[in-house]
Order: C-alpha cells, then sequence, then structure tokens
C-alpha cells in the first residue's frame, strides 16, 4: 500500500510538471494578434431538464468557433471568397451563404463531406492558409461533472477527469434512467438533507447499468469506492443553486465568448449577433465597473470584440459552415465505438464504409483540423469527457491520452 502512494505521488508530480511544461508553451500562443470570427451551432440557451427529459438531444453539442486570420489577409481572403462562390455555384443574389447551401438541411456528418461543395470549400480553405478555431461544450459532460466536483476539489493533484469520465460513460449508455434521478432530486440544487441519498442513488445506477466492454466493470469498483469515501462530504456545488431551481443546467453561454476575447487578448474577435449573449456581457462589465477591483476593471476594459450582423461579413459566414461541420463532427465522434481509441485495426473508413468521395472529404477536414492544431494548439479547446478527447485526437493523427485500458485484468492511469 505504501508504494502504491509513493508511486501515485510520483505520477502525480510528474503530471503536474508535464502540464506546467506544457501550458508555457500555450501561454506564448495565446499573444498572438489575430482576426478571430465566430458562429457557434447548437445553441440551447438554456440546457435544463423538463417533463422530466433533457431539452436538448445529448448528442448535440455547442461549438463556437470558425475561421481565423492574420489582419492583413482579410481582404485577399474576402476576394478569393467571392471567387470560389461561382465555383460553387451560389445564387449572385443569396445575401448569406450558409451550410445547408453546401450540403443539404438535416445531413448528417458523412453525407456532409460526401457533398461535392464541402470538398472545395475544405480545399480552399487548406490552399489559402486559413486555419479554424474552436470551442466545443459537451452538454451532458458539463451538467454532470459537479456530481463528481462535489467529492473532491479539482486540483492538480486531483485528476477528476478521470472519475467525471467514468460517470459520464454510464450516464451516456441510460440517460433517460438518470436524468429521472437528477429531477427527482432537483439537480443541481439537491442540498445537504438530500445529499447522501442521491449519491446512493447514483451508484445503484451505476452499478445496473449493463455494457459490452470489459474494463468498464473495473470503471464501476473504481466509481464506487471512490463515491463511498466521499460520501460525507459538503456537496458543495449541489447546494444553494437556488438560482437553478428550475433545473437549469446551463445557462452560462455568453461566458465562453468573453473568455476567448480574454485568452486572446491581443487579437480582435468578431462574433454573429446573438442578443442575449451580448446583454449578459454587458450585464457582467457594467457589475464590475460598480463593484469590481481595480485589477478587475483593468482587466475587463479592454473591448476587443464586436458583434456583426453575419449577412455583412462573410468571414462569419464562413464561420457558420465551419462550426456546423464540427458540429456534425462532433456528433459522429461520439458514436464511434469505443474499440476505436484501444484497437489499432479498428479504421474509420472501414467501419464507415467510406466511398472515394467520404474519403477524400474526410483526409481534407482531418488535414484543416490538423493544421490548424499545429499551427497554435490554444485554436482549440474541448469541455468534454477524455473519451472524447481521445477519439477526436486519434481521428486528427495528434496525441491523445488513451484513458484507462486493461491489461492481466489490472487497470492502467495514463496521465
Amino acid at each position: 500500500m505504501e508504494v502504491f502512494y509513493l508511486n501515485q505521488i510520483k505520477i502525480d508530480f510528474e503530471g503536474l510538471c508535464k502540464a506546467t511544461e506544457e501550458m508555457k508553451k500555450l501561454r506564448k500562443d495565446f499573444d498572438v494578434n489575430y482576426n478571430f470570427y465566430y458562429d457557434e451551432t447548437n445553441n440551447a440557451r438554456v440546457f435544463k431538464i423538463k417533463n422530466g427529459q433533457l431539452n436538448a438531444h445529448k448528442d448535440k453539442d455547442f461549438v463556437l468557433g470558425g475561421i481565423v486570420l492574420e489582419e492583413e489577409k482579410v481582404n485577399e481572403v474576402e476576394s478569393s471568397f467571392y471567387q470560389l462562390r461561382e465555383k460553387l455555384k451560389i445564387q449572385q443574389n443569396l445575401k448569406e451563404v450558409k451550410l445547408n447551401n453546401l450540403c443539404p438541411k438535416g445531413s448528417d456528418f458523412l453525407n456532409c463531406i460526401h457533398s461535392k461543395k464541402i470538398r472545395d470549400l475544405l480545399q480552399w480553405l487548406i490552399d489559402n492558409n486559413i486555419y479554424i478555431h474552436f470551442t466545443m461544450l459537451d452538454h451532458l459532460y458539463y451538467s454532470i461533472a459537479d456530481i463528481i466536483a462535489s467529492l473532491r476539489d479539482d486540483t492538480p493533484f486531483n485528476d477528476n477527469d478521470d472519475f467525471k469520465t467514468m460517470l459520464y460513460y454510464f450516464v451516456y449508455l441510460n440517460t433517460d434512467a438518470f436524468i429521472k434521478i437528477l429531477d427527482t432530486y432537483n439537480y443541481p440544487d439537491v442540498g445537504r438533507k438530500q445529499s447522501e441519498s442521491f449519491y446512493n442513488e447514483v451508484v445503484n445506477f451505476i452499478l445496473k447499468t449493463n455494457n459490452d466492454f470489459n474494463v468498464v466493470n473495473d470503471w464501476k469498483v473504481l466509481l464506487y469506492f471512490f463515491i463511498k469515501h466521499n460520501l460525507y462530504m459538503e456537496p458543495t456545488y449541489l447546494e444553494n443553486n437556488n438560482k437553478k431551481n428550475d433545473k437549469t443546467l446551463i445557462d452560462e453561454y455568453y461566458l465562453l465568448y468573453f473568455k476567448r476575447t480574454k485568452r486572446f487578448d491581443k487579437g480582435f474577435h468578431f462574433f454573429d449577433e446573438e442578443r442575449n449573449v451580448q446583454m449578459k456581457i454587458d450585464e457582467m462589465k457594467k457589475e464590475i465597473d460598480e463593484k469590481g477591483s481595480e485589477f478587475d476593471k483593468e482587466l475587463f476594459a479592454n473591448t476587443n470584440y464586436q458583434f456583426l450582423d453575419s449577412k455583412d461579413n462573410i468571414l462569419i459566414q464562413l464561420s457558420d459552415i465551419v462550426v456546423g461541420i464540427l458540429g456534425k463532427l462532433f456528433e459522429f465522434t461520439k458514436n464511434i465505438p469505443i474499440d476505436f481509441i484501444y484497437d489499432p485495426k479498428f479504421i474509420i473508413s472501414n467501419y464507415y464504409s467510406f466511398d472515394e468521395y467520404h474519403q477524400k472529404g474526410w483526409e481534407l477536414l482531418v488535414n484543416l483540423i490538423r493544421k490548424s492544431v499545429e499551427k497554435n494548439e490554444a485554436f482549440v479547446y474541448m469541455s468534454s469527457n477524455k473519451l472524447l478527447r481521445a477519439k477526436f485526437n486519434k481521428l486528427i493523427g495528434y496525441k491523445y491520452e488513451p484513458f484507462i485500458i486493461q491489461n492481466n485484468n489490472s487497470v492502467h492511469y495514463y496521465i
């Protein structure tokens, strides 16, 4: 037992050092002076439990992003896009180009990348050295993360993402049953009196959930002991949520917009008009002006963003297409079998029977994403479970953590 703890301390320290070094590299990248253009997809505006169900589909993840350019390239790209419109045979009198002008409305991801117009657009983005950027928020994962965070603080020495991912896996398999538990306990405002009963219900749910992946049985054991060991902790994030007594799970989308402007504070950010977001940001800034510290006032003084009508900005229109494709990609990725992460023989194109057009569209999209990530890792941010991140990174041929794998009936962590 003593050896285990010493090894765990060593792993935690090495993980912390590694994370620190990675952050040092990334901090340099936040100083870039680029123009960022944005649109969003799958914006539920308020993600909540309504009539015992989620008010939006669990696979429809919020994506905010688009294209990113050096300022001196803007005019060149705008001119080139007008030429691309002719190649794509987009009607001249159409004021706003959207994703459904390039692939039929309601198309899934595979139909989308099969479209010649989408393939031509992706090729054009690559040929013109245009990068993409995005923030992705997994609605379901983000909504249940506080169940784990309330049991143990998130710190560099506590990798709660592992337990959050394990919980998410079971919830995803049987979402309707789990939402009924949340509904019964008025989640996220569970309260201290109901906390023990709530967590016992969560444990029972996990143990009863069927699965077809061997390592998941170990996850059940790990979650069981983790929850039982921390059961009597104060449920930090599950009480005093009176403002969320309507079972609201997410309503802070505006913070994702604002965080991008602060994260890339040397750049300028052009958002598609979203009145609710604009209003929330204005309210937040007003409160800082009235009650904030001098440091906060100085931090929030820089207005390096603008909301524009997308009809008047073709680069925001391009961003609409980009995030639309990304939204479909994440929905597709979620449904890729978990074996994909662990089985080196699992080939996407074979599993989904790609034809030559699927293959070409797939390769173009992967190349575009990888090219953007290699340009600047900070262009991409995902608030999601580790399994989805591992799938995504493996899809684009990028470094990834395999999360937890089984070998000789034991569980190994890779940090």
